[in-house]
């Protein structure tokens, strides 16, 4: 839900389109963080990994509606 929030934001910032490719290309390499998970303090590197893997995705529906839509107007 904080992904989708966020994305008008993002989109107003970078475009749609960008946001579309740079919302996994940014996430996607901070979830190979959760292997590297061992006890104790490391765990919250499994917390980050989950996170930006649940976060990476979200954006995109919406940015995508959005370049439909104006491509619609045209």
């Amino acid at each position: 839900m904080i992904g989708a929030l966020v994305t008008p934001r993002l989109a107003r910032r970078f475009g749609s389109a960008c946001v579309v490719w740079l919302s996994p290309a940014v996430t996607g390499p901070v979830t190979l963080l959760g292997p590297l998970a061992r006890p104790g303090w490391q765990v919250s590197l499994l917390v980050v990994a989950t996170a930006a893997g649940e976060l990476g995705p979200s954006p995109i529906r919406p940015a995508l509606r959005g370049i439909r839509e104006t491509e619609d107007l045209h």
